[in-house]
This record gives C-alpha cells, sequence and structure tokens, in this order.
C-alpha cells in the first residue's frame, strides 16, 4: 500500500510540473482544477455509508469489498 501513495506522490509532482511548464494562470479553471484533483491523490480518503435492515448483511459486505474482517 504505501508504494501505491508513493506513486502517487510521484504522479502528483508531475502533473504540477507539467503545470509549470504550460504556465498556466494561477486563477484558471484548468489549474484550479487540477490542483483539486492532485489534493485528492494526495489524501485519498473517503467516507461510505451503507443503510439496511437488521441483519441483512451490511458488515459481510463490508468485508468482502475491503477484503478482511473489521
Amino acid at each position: 500500500m504505501h508504494q501505491k501513495y508513493q506513486n502517487y506522490s510521484q504522479l502528483i509532482d508531475s502533473i504540477k510540473s507539467a503545470c509549470k511548464l504550460m504556465d498556466l494562470n494561477l486563477e484558471s479553471t484548468l489549474y484550479k482544477d487540477v490542483i483539486a484533483v492532485c489534493n485528492r491523490f494526495n489524501n485519498p480518503n473517503f467516507q461510505i455509508a451503507v443503510f439496511g435492515l437488521f441483519n441483512h448483511g451490511k458488515l459481510t459486505l463490508l468485508n468482502a469489498m475491503l477484503g478482511n474482517r473489521i
């Protein structure tokens, strides 16, 4: 997993370097969108909510999606 995040850091650095080479205006929509995507890659945390009736497999589904028991 650590290797994956390291690759994201390299990707973010490359994208930001490309923005500098293109001499994008810091106030442009494109630049702001690129930075927003880079920030999302830099912090890949997310939240999910699972709703359902009692004893209908919500935790089983989450365990299967995550690949381990939580």
